[in-house]
Order: C-alpha cells, then structure tokens, then sequence
C-alpha cells in the first residue's frame, strides 16, 4: 500500500486447541494477542518490505507462518540550484534530491523551459535593467500520489554604473 503510515488489520486464521501466539510485525512491534489491533507502517523514502511473522504453538507443538507488506512512499519533491540570487545572464544548475522513488518529474522553469528528466540541462535565466524572480517548480509522481515544490530564483541585472551628483560644481570655498 501506499501513504505515509499504513494502517494494517490483521485476521488471524490459526487453528487448533490451547494456541498461544506470537507474532512479530518488522517494524519493532510484537503481540502475543490472538488478534492484534491495528498495526501501522511507516514509509521510508524507498519501497519499505516488512516481514511479519506469526507463530501459533500449543503442547503438540509450533507452527510459524511469515508474510510481507510492502509500503511504497509518498514522492517529495527536493531540489537545489547553486545560488537563488544570481547576475543576468546565468546558468544555473539544479540538483535533484527528490525522495518516494517518483515516476514521473516535471520542471517548470518560467524561462520558457520545461523538462521531464530527473536532472534537467542547465538553464539560462535573464533580466534586463530590473531584477526578476523567476518562481522554479518541480512536480513528482508515483502511484502513491504527487509534490511540488516552488522555488524563488532572482536574476539581477547585468550593468552596472557609477553614478553620483554635486551640489555644487564651482564656487569659493566660505570663510
């Protein structure tokens, strides 16, 4: 299954007389209870396999039963760029640290760009005599579901110019 926590009811189908039980979950959780309660499973940033194991006993003996549940993360949308203020014009860079093992990536670059790579080409940005923020998106998927994440970029201008002003060009110095 997929989420964030996985809630799992467990029907206990043993048979037999004077059964005492043990079971164990995979994830640090035990019960000696015939029929446990509900057990959560916590995803990871990778498919997760936890291995339950029920052993039911009684005086002729013990018999142990070992299954899996498999929890397939939610996808998280991670993403850095080398600078998010740069001069115009830039390349920029981006890494990827997106975690839930996605299917599917989606830049949007407000460049005019887009990719659908896990690591897209570097990318220009510009501006010209005013600062621009260009809003940087990557959207992830899996079968589990979907993220965003949004990122300011600011792209300064290029020129730069040595400006100033007198009040007063020519006079005599007062007494």
């Amino acid at each position: 299954g997929c989420g964030e926590i996985l809630s799992i009811d467990f029907a206990n189908r043993s048979s037999g007389s004077r059964l005492s039980y043990n079971w164990t979950f995979g994830n640090g959780q035990t019960s000696i209870l015939q029929h446990p309660p509900t057990i959560n499973f916590r995803q990871s940033i990778r498919d997760t396999v936890y291995f339950i194991t029920l052993a039911a006993r009684n005086h002729c003996g013990t018999v142990t039963k070992t299954d899996t549940i498999l929890v397939r993360p939610r996808p998280k949308s991670i993403f850095g760029m080398q600078s998010d203020v740069i001069c115009s014009p830039m390349r920029v860079t981006f890494g990827n640290t997106s975690t839930g093992v996605p299917d599917t990536y989606r830049w949007i670059f407000n460049n005019g760009n887009t990719s659908s790579d896990s690591i897209p080409i570097v990318q220009v940005f510009r501006t010209d005599t005013l600062p621009r923020t260009y809003q940087v998106s990557l959207i992830t998927q899996n079968g589990c579901g979907s993220d965003t994440l949004t990122q300011p970029l600011t792209v300064q201008p290029p020129n730069v110019r040595a400006f100033f002003t007198l009040n007063e060009t020519l006079g005599c110095a007062k007494l």
